[in-house]
């Protein structure tokens, strides 16, 4: 579910580069520059992340959500490309990582 901005807020330059870095990135190769991500950011705001989540959303919409094997069908053995474990993992990573360090993550629809 994509997120919305209930605020108007200024992200910082340092994470703006940062999700502007993951965006440019080509879906297929996201983990790469996830893999060495910490959190090198003041204590942070969720909002400032927003665009970030909704790539994350993008990803999982396409990767994710129409893979058969994942839901029960008649026909889910038939072959779906490789699942893309590594970027499936790197995506939660940064996101425990994020909202362990952000206030207002209850704006966040998965954060329980």
């Amino acid at each position: 579910m994509k997120l919305k901005r209930r605020r108007a807020l200024e992200v910082p330059p340092k994470i703006r580069s940062f999700i502007n870095g993951i965006i440019a990135t080509p879906l297929e190769k996201i983990e790469e520059p996830l893999k060495g991500f910490i959190w090198e950011f003041e204590k942070g705001d969720f909002h400032h992340w927003v665009d970030l989540f909704n790539h994350f959303d993008t990803f999982f919409e396409k990767n994710i959500k129409s893979r058969k094997d994942l839901r029960v069908e008649d026909d889910f053995l038939e072959s779906d490309p490789p699942f893309p474990r590594e970027a499936v993992l790197q995506i939660l990573r940064v996101t425990r990582i994020i909202l362990e360090n952000c206030t207002n993550k209850h704006f966040y629809s998965s954060y329980e």
